[in-house]
């Protein structure tokens, strides 16, 4: 993706020139590793301008600056001369600045809109499939689940989904649970249209126990006891919870580590293991592993560092007042978008393709609910059906229908199509179509870059709420948009340059859903 679809990267492009252009004027070289521009924050701002100074760190450049400063130059003197030279050195970047100005709250910058909507647009608009990571790692992915499914472990299949789509399709997914009954799960998959090609675990590959598990795993391990060491290889690790616990003796979740090694010795490459599993089962998780280490080193079969290098996802599951199952949460869900359907429609909604439509409305509306929280936040179970994924979903149709409709008036000869070349970018004059760019459009690869799972020692941090959460402030203002200004307008041929440029920018608006919508795992209906 283009760094220019990074407003951020624009941001840390000014900042960095900015304190060149000081260290030039003082004659220093003073570093700053922080970006101290930022999007305007105020509604009141940002009619005046698009970026602003943050104050607070040009208080601490102003600081820094006077201790060094021996001509006893003014610094807001020399901040204005920065700006000049700034604004006028911008202007062979590909988005230009075209001004500055200052009022009470601090500098304000302001872009050449013209310039920016004829960079950024066309890109969106040429926007491909979200790339693969390249590496010769192996990923496996363990989802932990309960023998009979929860809505826990429905929340866990989620972000499995997402880990998967984001490591590789081809990586291997493993449900680690206590049941070889496989029917329920395959049954949820499918129902919920999941890109999950899952291996459910037998207990054959369970290890198998040859002595007394000890009430501790701390009890095993002496500072100077050389005969556990897998022990000692995971003692400092994320596992402390896990070594004083009493060990649970039975062989829940203990598959996925006979089969992990199995895996890896059939491998040549690394191979990175995951475990995906909720607050309710990390301990036993950790326990499991502990079990294996110990195991081995009993054995003495083998005694090597095991699974020091995995990395933990924990999310916090759900608040389940009700006490609902999943199967009756499921049928709920199904029923409330029916319903929905019939009273919009008022017609009956009976047949297969009617089934098939709920069945993929439910899949998408389930996604944008178990993922709209952070992930150490509980979600808070809802008897109604979510209005923030439904809003989501019918703005994206609606600019579907809008986009179906345009395609069938060209044809009919009402208007011409449009070409992104041949596009009058003059046509943009509302405020609200610059919000759109600058706010959604041109900050896309940052809400990417916050999506994509970051690795802390034993930890994956996973943001999915980032995007969900970007999605549905997008269609807010498709929405005030698209109710305060008409874009298909008839009879009125000195508007169809309007028309088109509307048309490119709801274009662009789809581009941008339907590749957030992928990397989440959602398919949305085109008609609602």
């Amino acid at each position: 993706m283009d760094d220019v679809l990074s407003r951020q990267s624009f941001c840390e492009r000014i900042s960095t020139t900015l304190l060149q252009l000081l260290n030039e004027n003082y004659g220093v070289d003073l570093t700053c590793n922080k970006c101290f521009v930022q999007r305007t924050r105020h509604a009141d701002l940002r009619k005046k301008g698009d970026f602003q100074i943050i104050k607070t760190m040009l208080a601490i450049l102003e600081k820094r600056y006077a201790a060094i400063d021996d001509e006893g130059k003014a610094f807001e003197l020399r901040l204005n001369e920065s700006l000049c030279l700034l604004i006028e050195g911008s202007r062979v970047w590909e988005i230009p600045l075209k001004s500055w100005s200052k009022n009470d709250r601090g500098y304000i910058l302001d872009v050449d809109k013209y310039k920016a909507f004829s960079y950024i647009l066309p890109r969106v608009l040429n926007l491909s499939s979200a790339s693969q990571p390249t590496s010769q790692d192996q990923y496996i992915l363990f989802c932990h689940v309960n023998a009979k499914p929860t809505l826990h472990d429905l929340r866990s299949l989620f972000y499995c989904e997402v880990m998967q789509r984001h490591f590789s399709n081809t990586c291997r997914v493993f449900l680690s649970k206590d049941s070889e009954d496989n029917d329920t799960f395959q049954d949820i998959i499918s129902s919920l249209n999941m890109n999950l090609n899952f291996i459910s675990l037998t207990r054959e590959e369970t290890p198998k126990q040859t002595t007394t598990i000890p009430i501790h795993f701390s009890d095993c391990i002496q500072e100077s006891d050389e005969a556990y060491q897998c022990l000692q290889a995971l003692r400092h690790s994320r596992m402390t919870t896990a070594f004083a616990s009493k060990v649970i003796n039975n062989y829940k979740n203990l598959t996925c580590f006979g089969c992990r090694e199995k895996v890896s010795q059939s491998l040549k490459y690394k191979v990175q293991c995951f475990h995906i599993c909720n607050q309710t089962n990390t301990v036993v998780v950790q326990q499991t592993q502990l079990f294996y280490a110990w195991q081995k080193d009993c054995e003495r079969d083998n005694p090597v560092d095991f699974g020091q290098d995995d990395k933990y996802f924990c999310h916090a599951g759900v608040r389940n007042a009700a006490n609902i199952t999943l199967s009756n949460f499921l049928d709920m869900r199904r029923e409330q978008i029916k319903e929905s359907f019939e009273s919009k429609l008022q017609e009956n909604t009976d047949g297969d393709d009617w089934d098939n439509v709920f069945k993929k409305m439910r899949a998408a509306v389930l996604r944008l609910e178990f993922l709209k929280n952070c992930s150490k936040s509980q979600i808070k179970l809802e008897n109604r059906l979510s209005t923030d994924a439904i809003f989501i979903l019918y703005n994206y149709s609606r600019i579907c229908m809008l986009l179906q409709a345009f395609s069938a008036k060209v044809n009919q000869g009402y208007y011409p199509d449009v070409a992104i070349e041949h596009l009058d970018y003059n046509c943009f004059r509302e405020d609200a179509e610059w919000r759109l760019l600058i706010d959604y459009l041109w900050p896309f690869n940052d809400v990417i870059d916050n999506t994509i799972p970051v690795f802390e020692n034993h930890n994956v941090v996973l943001n999915c709420h980032h995007l969900t959460e970007y999605l549905h402030q997008f269609c807010r203002s498709i929405s005030a948009y698209y109710s305060r200004h008409h874009i298909l307008v008839e009879g009125l041929p000195h508007l169809i340059p309007t028309v088109s440029a509307r048309i490119l920018l709801m274009r662009a608006a789809k581009r941008v859903m339907d590749q957030a919508f992928r990397l989440i795992g959602v398919e949305p209906v085109s008609m609602m």
